[in-house]
């Protein structure tokens, strides 16, 4: 059985109520997802190093609820993870725990279009075209130019507007519209 059919069945057999726990693939033993969407962290014994006295001891650490912090314009959450880490999000960790790594030049998409559902149920994964036109389908999109502006810019500069003229129309700037045009920028609007 895959990992994603793995993931499923645990799933549809729990009780909406039951919070499920998984080790966080690369943080076995220190860390885990729910299916909740949160994260904790394990009890553990930590080394230190004291300088000061040239000695080295360990210290217990308790496990705990790891507080979930907005990340980026669309409102997706992160956390840390261990000392040094950059805030991971959240979404992509519950995919990991509960779905496996994703095939390759897929990304996390929310179901629903809520960026803090960090549900299994609510997650699945997709290409970054499929992520972008689901967002604005829902009415999400957090980009200045809709799809179908997209489209309208193509189809001026094929007809031999200036990228000046696209700009001052769209609000956006002559650069923008040059990305555009060479396909740089808007590329998974068909």
């Amino acid at each position: 059985m895959t990992g994603l059919n793995q993931g499923t069945a645990a799933l549809s057999a729990a009780p909406l109520s039951v919070e499920i726990w998984r080790d966080i693939p690369g943080y076995e033993g220190s860390y885990q997802v729910s299916s909740h969407g949160r994260v904790r962290s394990l009890p553990r014994v930590i080394p230190v190093y004291d300088s000061v006295r040239r000695a080295s001891y360990s210290r217990p650490c308790p496990g705990k609820i790891l507080r979930q912090a907005v990340c980026d314009r669309a409102g997706h959450v992160s956390v840390h993870l261990g000392k040094y880490c950059r805030g991971i999000p959240v979404h992509q960790l519950v995919m990991l725990a509960f779905y496996g790594y994703p095939p390759a030049g897929m990304e996390t998409m929310h179901l629903n279009g809520i960026p803090t559902d960090n549900r299994p149920e609510n997650l699945r994964y997709g290409t970054h075209s499929e992520n972008m036109t689901d967002m604005y389908r829902i009415g999400k999109g957090v980009l200045k130019l809709t799809p179908e502006d997209v489209r309208q810019i193509r189809f001026g500069l094929s007809c031999g507007w200036s990228h000046r003229e696209l700009a001052a129309v769209y609000g956006v700037s002559k650069t923008c519209i040059r990305c555009i045009g060479k396909g740089w920028r808007y590329a998974w609007v068909a």
